[in-house]
């Protein structure tokens, strides 16, 4: 190996092409380490193996981000997760966020139980941090289908936004849907504010490519047709969500 672990580290934190390579490099370090799960022995080097494992699978985490699959996030989480809850470890500065990565990840999922479930893990300095607290607060906001009180836009990190992407999209489907089933027109404007969109060009984009039977008008407003996904079929499926979130939060209670 032409670089120190630590060197490598640094080499896929700063990302661009050597990102990969490096991240490859790591994962053989990290094949040679029994103090990891799931042998999880007590080696004489054993903590400074498991800090250097965490920063590495940490930065691969956060690396993983830039690519358009989210495997090797699901990878590095993966190994990540039985040495957060089972093995002493020393936090990095990514470490609270990449416990929220972990929650939003869920969320873009709709793996409610695996978000409460991963969320009873968290020590309480890692549930105090505001990274974590907003995906937390994310999470009653959409249990209760409170869309317009979303906050997806300004985020807490620039990581955040791969997945508060897939959750903009499925909350704006569910809004679109809702809306459809529940009136025959809105305005514009108000469509625009609903759905989430900063300018009525996106609305226009968003009705184009995904809403093709609407009729839209930029002054008398969108008139919804009452096609397939319509009427009381949708209203119906609107109603089984709710009852699967009241379901959750009962569970929970």
């Amino acid at each position: 190996m032409s670089q120190s672990p630590e060197a490598l580290i640094k080499t896929l934190k700063a990302g661009g092409p050597n990102a990969a390579p490096a991240l490859e490099q790591l994962k053989v370090v990290l094949l040679g380490f029994d103090s990891l799960p799931p042998l999880s022995l007590p080696t004489p080097n054993a903590r400074a193996e498991i800090s250097l494992a965490v920063s590495a699978l940490e930065a691969g985490c956060l690396y993983s981000l830039s690519l358009p699959s989210t495997t090797l996030f699901d990878t590095c989480t993966s190994a990540l997760f039985p040495i957060y809850t089972t093995l002493p470890y020393t936090p990095t500065a990514d470490t609270p966020t990449v416990h929220a990565l972990l929650l939003l990840r869920h969320l873009s999922t709709n793996d409610l139980p695996l978000f409460h479930s991963t969320l009873l893990t968290y020590p309480p300095p890692i549930l105090s941090h505001p990274h974590v607290a907003y995906c937390v607060s994310l999470e009653r906001q959409l249990m209760v289908g409170s869309y317009g009180s979303l906050s997806l836009t300004s985020l807490p990190h620039p990581s955040f936004e791969t997945f508060a992407s897939d959750l903009r999209d499925a909350a704006r489907e569910n809004v679109a849907d809702a809306m459809e089933a529940s009136y025959e027109s809105l305005s514009v404007d108000t469509m625009k504010d609903l759905l989430m969109f900063s300018s009525v060009e996106e609305l226009m984009a968003y009705v184009q490519d995904g809403r093709p039977d609407w009729d839209v008008d930029p002054v008398a407003g969108v008139k919804f047709v009452q096609g397939e996904r319509g009427g009381r079929a949708e209203g119906m499926s609107m109603v089984g969500r709710c009852l699967g979130y009241a379901e959750e939060v009962e569970r929970i209670v």
